[in-house]
């Protein structure tokens, strides 16, 4: 009869369209400890997915620190292409740098503490430098400096010619009789 439903009810499974995706359908037809499972499995999925995309070196220590210098002329205008040194007194470590477009000098890696000295030098500023400088765990240390222009003084220099006259043109030796008789010889015959 079409109607009569009196008989025993079969469950169907539904059948996932990919095979991977039968992994995320619920399965109530096995029971309950089946579905727990799977939740636990999906969530240890998801952890261990999720701590693989953690960057390593976000779990790195940071050991170092950095100096950044800004260079500005006596106008206030950045100065491109000023070599800045950097030297750790404690060891007598140097690192340089040049000043970039915007008047900018990085330096990354310095181990930390102190003191640390900071030297400009330019051909057309005069040089400057900075004494006692400690850096911090992580930290950038900062510093702005303004050049100013190089005193340049003036020097003259005078000369004259004294008396010179050629005597000869080319190597040559004179001698006379007391140094040709006063000098070593082995069989010299001079009469």
């Amino acid at each position: 009869m079409l109607g009569d439903f009196s008989g025993s009810v079969q469950k169907i499974r539904p059948r996932a369209p990919v095979p991977w995706l039968a992994f995320f359908i619920p399965e109530n037809f096995k029971g309950e400890h089946l579905m727990k499972n799977k939740l636990h499995s999906c969530i240890w999925t998801l952890a261990v997915f999720l701590v693989l995309l953690v960057p390593f070196s976000a779990l790195a220590q940071q050991t170092s620190s950095a100096i950044r210098v800004s260079i500005f002329g006596p106008d206030a205008n950045p100065i491109p292409n000023i070599e800045v040194v950097i030297t750790d007194t404690r060891t007598g470590n140097v690192r340089t740098g040049q000043s970039n477009e915007s008047g900018i000098v990085f330096v990354r890696g310095l181990p930390v503490g102190g003191p640390y000295v900071v030297e400009t030098s330019s051909s057309l500023y005069a040089d400057q430098q900075v004494t006692d400088i400690s850096l911090a765990l992580g930290d950038t240390y900062s510093m702005i400096l303004q050049l100013q222009e190089q005193a340049i003084e003036e020097v003259i220099v005078t000369g004259s010619q004294l008396y010179a006259t050629e005597v000869a043109v080319g190597p040559a030796a004179i001698f006379d009789l007391k140094t040709l008789q006063d000098s070593p010889n082995i069989n010299r015959n001079i009469t």
